[in-house]
């Protein structure tokens, strides 16, 4: 069972998460979301291997590998 934080709600940790990060997200002005967009999809691509990532482009963009 989730831990329940009891600050005068009774919200679950996932929710608590949930809310923070949609207020993170909210603030944001469009060029700060789409640079954090760009750096969390780049960190996570980098540590895919060659055929993972040819899969994963190959999935969405099969064009750009016709560049490689």
């Amino acid at each position: 069972m989730e831990a329940t934080f009891t600050s005068g709600n009774h919200m679950t940790k996932d929710e608590l998460i949930g809310e923070y990060v949609t207020r993170i997200v909210e603030d944001m002005d469009m060029d700060t979301l789409v640079s954090y967009a760009h750096d969390c999809l780049t960190s996570a691509l980098v540590t895919l291997s060659d055929e993972d990532l040819r899969t994963e482009i190959a999935d969405f963009y099969p064009d750009l590998l016709e560049e490689v």
